[in-house]
């Protein structure tokens, strides 16, 4: 058997080593140079820009990246009972100087219970909503009624998302028109449609992970008219506890209060609504 030298071993084996380090180094920038992409390449070169779309999607923006993540999934659902109080409502007839109160002339209530479901789903920073609103006391009185839409639907976007933070941009359309009737003396009833409501807004959401016990939720809402003849102006704030997280997701109760602005502007006719409303909920997230 003939003798091999350690030293010849070590020395080839230092080769072959050196060798496929050279290699790879060299074969980098060739990869690279062939396989990146153009837009990825811009958008690394923008920190802030950049920073954002790899805290969600680690990779996206690396040119030579042969792997991007799966946008993140989420599902949000809650209920919740509100105690509407309507501090002002009514409408006018500028051309007859004429001022019809909903309370005093028409005799409709001024306070009802009513019940909100909302479910959300989200991929990646764009959400969908769907909100549904159950009166379970009618606006209607003796003469007339006012009837606001059940169904809304919205959208999302998240400009900042960390740590259980979600902050960003947010529109709403209901699906039908708000509704007026009423019957002035002894005259017919009327019945005015106003056009559907659409609004833009804001939003941020805090929900931290926690220690294994309780911790907080707080969630805040604005948004404003997108148009100009049927106008909402609604704020809303809301603030609670949620459980541990588990493979089923994690449940929470809030308390909180929305004020809502709503405005119809005609050249003829123009009323305007104000709701008051303190609220509690549960809510479900995974």
């Amino acid at each position: 058997m003939s003798h091999i030298c350690p030293a010849k071993i070590a020395a080839g084996t230092i080769a072959s080593l050196l060798l496929v380090l050279f290699a790879a180094a060299n074969a980098h920038p060739q990869m690279a140079a062939q396989g990146q992409d153009p837009f990825a390449d811009l958008i690394s070169k923008l920190p802030f820009l950049r920073n954002a779309l790899e805290e969600r999607q680690p990779g996206l923006t690396d040119p030579a990246s042969p792997l991007v993540q799966t946008p993140a999934f989420r599902l949000e659902a809650r209920f919740r009972t509100l105690w509407v109080t309507m501090t002002q409502g009514g409408f006018t007839f500028p051309e007859h100087n004429l001022s019809i109160g909903f309370k005093s002339d028409l005799g409709i209530p001024d306070n009802v219970a009513m019940t909100e479901a909302m479910a959300r789903g989200q991929i990646g920073r764009v959400s969908l909503r769907i909100h549904y609103d159950g009166y379970t006391r009618q606006f209607q009185g003796s003469q007339g009624y006012f009837q606001w839409p059940e169904f809304r639907i919205g959208a999302d976007f998240d400009l900042v998302e960390r740590n259980g933070l979600r902050a960003g941009v947010n529109a709403d359309a209901c699906t039908e028109d708000p509704t007026l009737s009423y019957s002035l003396a002894a005259g017919p009833v009327e019945l005015r449609h106003w056009p559907k409501p659409f609004t833009v807004g804001v939003h941020a959401a805090w929900n931290p992970f926690g220690w294994g016990g309780l911790s907080s939720s707080l969630e805040v809402r604005y948004r404003w008219p997108g148009k100009s003849d049927t106008r909402v102006n609604e704020l809303e704030l809301a603030a609670g506890v949620k459980a541990p997280q588990t493979v089923l997701g994690t449940t929470g109760v809030r308390g909180g209060w929305r004020y809502t602005i709503m405005e119809l502007n005609q050249p003829d006719f123009q009323s305007k609504v104000k709701w008051s409303a303190p609220f509690a909920e549960v809510f479900w997230y995974f």
